[in-house]
Order: C-alpha cells, then structure tokens, then sequence
C-alpha cells in the first residue's frame, strides 16, 4: 500500500487524526476526573460553611428573643427562641455528619456550648424575681454564646481554608492539563510536519525528473539518459512509459534519418539516368511517352511522400501538447497537495480553540472565587451587627434594673434592636443572590467545556475534508496516466506514416530504374524526348529538395 501515492497520502493522514483523536480523548478525560475528584470536595466544603453560617445568625437570633423576653415578658419570644434552638440543634446534628473526623470535636464542642446556652436559658426564665441569680445566669449564658460563637468562627475559618486548599488543588491539575494539552499540539504539529516532508520527498522528486526529462524531449533532445525507475506505484509507471516513449523517438528519428539519406542517393541515380537518356538518339515515340508516364507517376509518389512527412511532423506536434497537457497535470497535483498541507494547518487552529475554551472555564472559576470573598464580607457583616444587638440589649437590660418601673429608654433601645435586625435581614438576602451568582458562573463554565467538544468535532470534519483533497489528487494521477497512453498512440502513428514514407520511396525507385531501361531501349533521341527528360531532370531535382529538407528536419533532433 505504501508504494503508491494514495497509499502514501491514506497512512500520513491517518496518523495525523489518529494524533488529533487521541488528543482530544486526553483532555475530554482529564475534565472528566477533575470534575468527579473536586465537584463533591468544593460542594461539600460550601455546604458546611452555610450550615456554620447559619448556626452563627440563629444563635444571635436566640440570644436577641431572649434579651427580647427580658424586656417586654412576651411569650412570644419565648416560642421563636424555642423554635430557633430546635434548628440550631437540627443544624449541628446534621453538620456532625458531615464533617470530617478531625473537625468532629470541635463541632461537638459547639453543639455543648449551645446546650449549655439553651440550658442556661431556661435558668433564666426560672429566676426573674431574682436578681443576683439573673445576673448570675447572664454571666454565664454570655460566656457560653461567646464561646459557640468563637468556636463556630474558628471552625469556619478552617473549613474555608480547606476550601481554598482544594481549589489551589484544583488550579495545579488544570495547569499541568493544560501544558500536557499543548506539549501534544507542538508533537503534532512536528509529527505532521515530518510526514509531509517524507511525503513530498517520495513523491516531488519522481515527477521532477520526469517533468524535466519531457521537456527536453519537447525541444527535441532525445540524446538524454533515461530515467531511473526506483519508485513503484503510478510514479514507477509514469516514468517507465517515458523512458519507453524516449526510446521510441529515438527509433523513429533514426529510421527518418536513415530514409532521407536514401533518398538522396536514389535522387542522384535518377539524375544520372536522366542526363543518359538526354545523350541518346534512338529512342521512339512511344519509348518517350512512356517516359513521360512515368515520371508523372513519380511526381505523384513524391508528393504522397511529402504529404505523409506533414503527418509525421502533426503527429509530432500532437506528442508535444500531450506532454504539455502531462506537465499540467503533474502541477495541478502539487497544487492539490499544498491544499491538503492548509488544511492540516486548519485542524491545528480548531484544536487550539480548545486551549481558549478551558481558559474561559479558569476565568468563570475565578469569578466564582470572589463571589465567595463576597459572602465572607457580608458574613462578617451580620456578625457585627449581631454583636451590636447584643450590646443595646444588655444596655437596655441596665437600664431596666435602675429605671425600675420609670424607665423610657426601652422604646429607644427596642427601636435600635429592630433597626439591627433589620439590617441582618438585608444582608442575608445579599447572601442568597451572591450565591445564585455563584451558581451561574457554575452553570458558563459547563456552557464552556460543551463548546470545546462542539470544537473538537469541527477539527474531525476538517480531518474529513483532507481526506476528500487527497482522493482529487488520485484523480489527477489518474489523468496523467491517460495523456501518457495518448503519446504512446501517437508514437505508433508516427511508426505507421515513417513505413508509409519508406514504401513510397521503394516505389519511386522502381519506377526510375523503369525509365532507365525504357532509355536503353530507344535508338534515338527526339525533341519530345529531350523535353520529357528535362521534365524528369526538374522532378529528381524537387526530390533532391525534398531529401534535403528531410535532412534538415531531422537534424533538429539530438540522437544517442
């Protein structure tokens, strides 16, 4: 298979999208595992620390229904703090089956805390009529939110560190990704440069020296050395047919050549003949007639012989356009070829695309990286105010114990706290719209990986059509082949009127050796005569022309 071109060009391109295919398998799986190992890692991480999240604003919300009881002695109060530590509690129960073991005591630490708290709480609502205890049990309560909450933050801290861990991780796999994506596209690329230069080393040579070999034949240089035929395949065909068709020529000439110096000899005798018939006497009227006859037969042999001269030289002409038409063909496959090399080039681009697409899906990572610094400033946020809730509210608690039954400065105190939750109220929705945010960018980067595979396949179809260029090419051989069997039909032509031109020769001699003996005939020479042998003078001297003109023709060509 590898002996002929379409063999050759079939195996260079099928290495070439063998290449690309693995390539592009390469990246399609390298995304793939990155998504498995991290998706679960950084969803996981993100959900923990929204679980943390909430348990900071539902214990500052238990700490401010509280604070809320003390002040107005609502029941109220009383059934929302009961609600909210229920989910503060659900919430643990469920973040301690999430966590990894090492993070396990210190959510335990938190959950004890909130115990506590809600223990303390309770305590608290049994001691109103007492206010040493009530002071007591505030002292106490205080220290056991201060501690959830130092706990809560600690353990959040660690979780979101081991979040940016894992996206650091995730940043080195697709680094080193994306330099083993593109070191393959520089051996591709190398690769294919390789097996076009192979390529057109097998192939440009062979129609070179051929391509050289028919134009010095087109200008008549047959003394040339034939081509030496190592290819195999049309290109070994090609330029065994030349080299026959160098041979034939060569034949043909040589019997021309041969054939005018005959005839020349033979215009020579037939003019001595003449001037002896011009020296006799005796010849009758009727021997004269006769010579007359024939020498107009002889002027139409000659003029059968210069008409199949002009065929030889038509069918000469008619070898020198199909060479030419040969040549054309050779230029048309080097053209084909060029386009097969850009096109190789076209899939190239497409697969750079790729690089491109993956670049589109880093930067969406990254926007999704400052969507969570975002939610870490609005976090800290609700913390302060959550701290400040708890100041106005111990304040208002002071305030309370002296101001007895007097006091006003409740309705102002009670006004801040609704102004502050307010305020909590607002940043947890800037909470939730940030984190749909997040979720967008989620949803680009898949829209990104989809358009790199929507990439790779056009780089296949570029594949596909380079493969349609090159069967063009087999087709152009094809017709290449055909202009050589032309000239080999027209060699044979040239054989044909080469005899014809020989046979007509013979016959002119015959017909002069006819005149000679007519000549010896005759005992004397009459007026008539002597014109007839001046006519016969004239002819052998058009002959003589003619010959000589043969002669010159032929000298054209340069013969081994």
């Amino acid at each position: 298979m590898l002996k002929t071109i379409r063999g050759k060009l079939l195996v260079s391109f099928s290495i070439l999208i063998l290449l690309t295919l693995l390539i592009g398998g390469i990246g399609i799986n390298t995304a793939r595992i990155i998504n498995n190992n991290y998706t679960g890692l950084l969803e996981d991480d993100v959900e923990q620390v929204n679980h943390l999240e909430n348990v900071m604003i539902l214990q500052g919300q238990i700490v401010a229904g509280i604070r809320g009881f003390l002040l107005y002695e609502d029941d109220a109060y009383i059934e929302t703090v009961d609600n909210e530590q229920q989910q503060l509690h659900d919430i643990l129960t469920t973040l301690q089956t999430m966590v990894h073991k090492e993070y396990e005591p210190a959510v335990q630490t938190i959950l004890d805390a909130a115990t506590l708290y809600t223990t303390n709480s309770d305590q608290i609502l049994t001691n109103l009529t007492n206010e040493a205890r009530l002071n007591e049990v505030l002292a106490i309560g205080t220290e056991a939110n201060e501690k959830l909450l130092s706990e809560t933050l600690a353990l959040k801290d660690q979780i979101e560190a081991d979040l940016a861990e894992h996206n650091n991780e995730l940043n080195a796999i697709t680094t080193k990704s994306l330099w083993f994506i593109a070191g393959a596209l520089v051996v591709t690329l190398l690769a294919s440069l390789v097996i076009t230069y192979v390529a057109n080393r097998g192939i440009s040579p062979p129609v070179i020296a051929t391509t050289r070999t028919i134009e010095e034949m087109a200008k008549g240089n047959l003394n040339i050395a034939p081509l030496d035929v190592k290819a195999e395949g049309e290109l070994g065909a090609m330029a065994t047919a030349v080299n026959t068709l160098l041979q034939t020529w060569n034949s043909v000439v040589r019997k021309m050549e041969h054939s005018a110096t005959e005839l020349a000899a033979q215009s020579e005798e037939l003019s001595a003949s003449a001037e002896q018939s011009l020296a006799s006497s005796e010849m009758v009227a009727q021997a004269a007639e006769q010579n007359m006859t024939t020498s107009e037969t002889q002027a139409n042999y000659i003029l059968q012989s210069i008409d199949s001269l002009h065929e030889v030289g038509e069918g000469i002409d008619q070898i020198a356009e199909s060479n030419e038409e040969m040549l054309q063909a050779a230029t048309t496959m080097r053209s084909l070829v060029h386009e097969g090399v850009d096109v190789v080039h076209e899939v190239s681009t497409h697969m750079t695309a790729i690089d491109t697409t993956i670049g589109e899906s880093t930067s969406i990572m990254e926007v999704m990286a400052k969507r969570a610094v975002e939610i870490e400033e609005v976090s800290a946020l609700i913390t302060g105010i959550s701290e400040q809730t708890n100041l106005l509210a111990l304040n208002a608690a002071i305030e309370a114990a002296r101001a007895g039954e007097n006091g006003k400065g409740f309705a102002v105190v009670a006004d801040e706290v609704r102004k502050l939750a307010e305020e909590s109220k607002q940043s947890a929705a800037r909470i939730e719209t940030m984190i749909q945010d997040v979720r967008q960018a989620a949803e680009q980067a898949v829209q990104s990986i989809q358009t790199g595979q929507a990439t790779v396949a056009e780089g296949l179809n570029r594949s596909a059509a380079s493969r349609d260029v090159f069967t063009t090419i087999e087709q152009s051989v094809d017709d290449v082949n055909g202009r050589v069997e032309t000239v080999s039909a027209a060699v044979q032509q040239i054989q044909a009127m080469a005899s014809e031109v020989l046979r007509s020769t013979n016959q002119l001699q015959d017909l002069a050796q006819q005149s000679a003996n007519t000549a010896q005939d005759t005992g004397a020479a009459t007026e008539q005569q002597l014109a007839a042998m001046q006519q016969i003078s004239a002819s052998t001297q058009s002959l003589a022309n003619v010959a000589q003109d043969l002669q010159d023709e032929v000298t054209q060509f340069q013969l081994r």
